[in-house]
C-alpha cells in the first residue's frame, strides 16, 4: 500500500474551517451554535487532546513510511504552536506508551488488511474541500481515504479516545469526508464505506464499525449542510439543544441552555415530580442541563487560573493522595529493617491486554467473563438494548393475596 504525499486538487487552506467536520452533528442540529462559539476563547488544549494528536501523527507518519507503531514505544511526543507533533527520545510532553502504541497498531492493521487496498490510490492525513455556500468554505481533513477505481471509496476515522464510543451509521463527521472525497476524486464508484477504528472505547460491535452508503445518499447530506451554513449564517439562527450540547463550546452562554435549567430549578424547589410524564420531561431536559453546568465550570476555571474574579467562588487545590517518593529508596529501607518481599510486595496477575498478547484474545476470552455491573438510565434513543423490571414478573400476581401469606 503506498500512500499519496500530494494532490493537484488539493485545497490549501490556513487554520479551522468555521464548520468543522468533527463537530458537524453540532452545527448541523443548531446552526446557531456556530455565532455563539465564536463569542468565546478558545479552550487551552488538554492532555487528552494532545494524546490524540500524537496518536493521529503516529498513525500518519506509519501509513507514509511503512512499519508499525512499535518504533514509538518509550519516545516523547510533543504537539507544536503549529498543530504539528515532535518526536524525541528524550524529552517532550507526553511519554508514549502501550495505549498509543496498541491503538495505532490496531488501526495499522485494520487499513491494511482491508481488501484490495494494495491497488487503491491512497491518501493520510487528506485535505478535503466538502461544501462551498456563498463565500462559505468548509474544508475538513480526513485520517485516511482511498479511491478503488470503478468500485468504491473508503473514509476512515480514527478515534484514539475512551470516553464515548463514536457510530459510523449516520456519522456527520464521516459523511462531511465522504463529501469532500465525492469532490476529489473520478466519480467512477458506486459505494462508499465509511469505517471508524475506535481501540479504547468498548462497543458491542468491536472498535471497528463499518457503514455503507451510495454516491446519491452522501450527495443527500450535502443539502442538510448548505441549509445549516445558510441558517448559521443568520443573526439569530437556530438553537436546538440535544446530546451535542456536551461538546459545545457556547454551552455556558447558551439561551436555550439557560432556559432548560431555570425549568428544572422551577421544580427543584418542590418535591420531586410524581407523575410520570412530568417526571419524563425533566429527565429530557437533564442531559442538557448537566452539558451547561459543565461548561460554566469550565468557563470559571478558565477565569480565574487567568486572575479574574468570579463572585463567590475560587480556586482551591484538588484531594491528593500519597505516593512513594522513590520506590527503590521505600524498598531498601524495607530490606534494612529486616522485612521479607513477600511482607511488602503483593503477586498479581497482570491486566487483560498484556495476557492477551501472550495468549491471543481468543484464548483470553475463554477465560474471561463480564460480571453483572447493575443498571443505569439510559434514553430511549441509546442503541443498547433495554432491560425488563424484574417487577414485571409479578404482574397479575394478587398482592394482597401475598400479603396474607405473610
Amino acid at each position: 500500500m503506498q500512500v499519496q504525499n500530494t494532490i493537484a486538487k488539493e485545497p490549501k487552506r490556513e487554520g479551522h474551517s468555521r464548520f468543522a467536520p468533527s463537530s458537524a452533528a453540532r452545527w448541523i442540529a443548531c446552526p446557531g451554535s456556530v455565532l455563539l462559539s465564536e463569542q468565546i476563547a478558545d479552550r487551552p488544549r488538554s492532555k487528552y487532546a494532545d494524546e490524540g494528536t500524537i496518536a493521529h501523527a503516529a498513525l500518519d507518519r506509519c501509513l507514509r513510511d511503512g512499519g508499525t507503531a512499535d518504533r514509538f514505544r518509550d519516545r516523547w511526543g510533543s504537539v507544536l504552536e503549529s498543530g504539528g507533533v515532535a518526536f524525541s527520545p528524550t524529552e517532550g510532553d507526553f511519554l508514549i506508551g502501550d495505549e498509543i502504541v496498541d491503538s495505532v497498531n490496531l488501526a495499522l492493521s485494520e487499513i491494511r488488511g482491508y481488501p484490495g487496498i494494495d491497488d487503491a490510490i491512497c491518501f493520510a492525513e487528506q485535505t478535503v474541500e466538502i461544501r462551498k455556500v456563498g463565500e462559505e468554505i468548509v474544508f475538513g481533513r480526513v485520517d485516511f481515504l482511498a479511491h478503488f477505481p470503478f468500485d468504491r471509496i473508503l473514509v476512515v476515522d480514527f478515534k484514539h479516545g475512551a470516553g464515548v464510543p463514536v457510530e459510523a451509521t449516520d456519522n456527520p463527521q464521516l459523511i462531511a469526508y465522504a463529501l469532500g472525497a465525492l469532490n476529489m476524486v473520478e466519480p467512477d464508484f458506486d459505494r462508499v464505506d465509511l469505517v471508524i477504528i475506535q481501540p479504547r472505547a468498548p462497543h458491542s460491535s468491536g472498535p471497528v464499525r463499518v457503514h455503507t452508503m451510495s454516491p446519491e445518499e452522501v450527495s443527500k447530506w450535502g443539502e442538510q449542510i448548505d441549509a445549516a451554513i445558510g441558517e448559521a449564517s443568520k443573526p439569530l439562527g437556530r438553537i436546538k439543544p440535544g446530546p451535542h450540547c456536551r461538546f459545545c463550546p457556547a454551552a455556558s452562554i447558551c439561551p436555550a441552555l439557560t432556559f432548560a435549567t431555570k425549568a428544572i430549578a422551577r421544580v427543584a424547589d418542590g418535591p420531586p415530580p410524581e407523575e410520570v410524564e412530568r417526571l419524563a420531561r425533566v429527565l429530557d431536559q437533564a442531559e442538557r442541563v448537566e452539558a451547561f453546568l459543565a461548561a460554566c465550570r469550565e468557563a470559571a476555571i478558565g477565569l480565574l487560573e487567568n486572575g479574574l474574579p468570579v463572585p463567590g467562588w475560587k480556586l482551591v487545590a484538588k484531594r491528593s493522595r500519597r505516593v512513594w517518593a522513590d520506590e527503590e529508596v521505600t524498598v531498601r529501607r524495607l530490606k534494612s529493617r529486616g522485612f521479607k518481599q513477600t511482607d511488602y510486595f503483593d503477586q498479581k496477575l497482570k491486566g487483560l491486554k498484556e495476557i492477551e498478547k501472550l495468549l491471543g484474545k481468543e484464548t483470553v476470552d475463554k477465560l474471561t467473563t463480564k460480571p453483572d455491573a447493575g443498571t443505569t438510565l439510559a434514553a430511549i434513543t441509546d442503541p443498547r438494548p433495554g432491560i425488563e423490571s424484574a417487577a414485571r414478573d409479578f404482574e397479575g400476581v394478587d398482592v394482597a393475596l401475598l400479603d396474607e401469606r405473610r
